[in-house]
């Protein structure tokens, strides 16, 4: 018996590591976006927020400097001074409105109906854009219903930011090469555009308003069922950084919402690839486990060697593209926290049944 678990245990991390190597690959031979600034469409930026006092402004004025047609803030019903602060900093065609519904996805229909331009682009009020960001989400948006790009943790300054960055530089990677090679389709709801008139035309929140978060999931598959062009741009320049969350605990609240919204998915690959991943990161748990039991010492060894190295290379891959400074003291732990986190959270989420930002 204990034959056949090894068996199984080895094959999952096998197929984790062959994962990761080929992630990898097509990340590094995915060309750069080639993009014509050449008659450059204006275009709508929604940052719908709530209780964003703090970075708003400073997210705002990322933004400002592109010189986008306009900035439309969506207020979400803040009992911080957010309001107040965003009202101080509007330009001349830059809009500050209240959410009509409560909840995210609703704050974007809200900005969507107002929204003076056809190309909308959209982040969150604790993010920053990149300097060019404006310009190239609009330019793919030419040949594009939706477009998304990574978004990451800036300068982390302790291991729960650090975490943070690791996942996100990873998302980022596996988002973009599932995409491009049609295996499943991902995004986050920071730093995305799309068409007005296509997102008017398929409603994307009609059905799942309740459900918190999933904004970006939901929207993607609504416009996959349409069959709009969807792509994930990979550029230097089409990134997005967030604040990170400060503690492990509102970390594992942030993930519990996040996977919880996963239940509602209709991309059946989607969640596919999310299970098989899920089970991959549990064989690894397993397989520390079983070595009390009697497990070979000599797999255990090697099986996680090979995942250290593998995430190694992947990080170091798309950190060096996007020229992001790494914390690389933080590395090693947060490996082997990841299998523990995923698992502690998936658990949670089957709880979570709260509407929340």
């Amino acid at each position: 018996m204990l034959v056949w678990i090894s068996y199984l245990l080895a094959a999952l991390a096998i197929g984790y590591i062959a994962f990761i190597v080929y992630v990898t690959i097509f990340w590094f031979v995915r060309q750069t976006a080639h993009l014509s600034f050449d008659d450059l469409p204006p275009a709508s930026v929604l940052i719908p927020c709530r209780n964003e006092e703090k970075t708003i402004a400073d997210c705002m004025a990322s933004i400002s400097f592109q010189n986008p047609g306009e900035i439309v803030v969506i207020d979400d019903h803040s009992s911080d001074k957010t309001y107040s602060v965003v009202q101080a900093r509007l330009r001349a065609d830059d809009q500050l409105i209240s959410n009509t519904d409560n909840g995210k996805k609703a704050a974007i229909k809200t900005g969507v109906a107002s929204a003076q331009y056809p190309n909308i682009l959209c982040t969150d009020g604790d993010s920053f854009v990149s300097r060019n960001w404006v310009k190239i989400m609009s330019m793919a948006l030419k040949k594009n219903a939706l477009v998304f790009g990574p978004v990451f943790v800036k300068n982390p300054l302790s291991w729960v930011e650090a975490f943070q960055q690791f996942d996100g530089i990873a998302t980022a990677a596996v988002s973009g090469v599932g995409q491009w090679n049609k295996l499943f389709y991902s995004g986050t709801g920071a730093n995305m555009g799309f068409r007005k008139k296509n997102f008017i035309s398929i409603t994307p929140f009609d059905n799942n308003i309740e459900i918190a978060s999933g904004d970006d999931i939901f929207l993607i598959e609504h416009m996959r069922r349409a069959n709009y062009p969807i792509s994930y741009i990979k550029h230097p320049d089409a990134y997005v950084h967030t604040i990170p969350k400060r503690n492990w605990t509102t970390l594992v609240k942030q993930r519990v919402r996040w996977a919880a919204k996963t239940k509602y998915y209709k991309d059946k690959n989607l969640k596919i690839f999310w299970l098989i991943m899920g089970f991959a990161q549990l064989g690894f748990i397993l397989m520390m486990l079983f070595v009390l039991f009697g497990i070979s010492i000599k797999l255990f060894v090697v099986m996680w060697i090979g995942k250290i190295f593998v995430d190694f290379l992947l990080i170091k891959s798309v950190s060096h593209y996007y020229a992001i400074k790494i914390q690389w003291s933080y590395f090693l732990p947060s490996i082997i926290l990841y299998p523990f986190f995923v698992l502690f959270v998936a658990i949670r989420s089957l709880y979570f049944n709260k509407m929340a930002w």
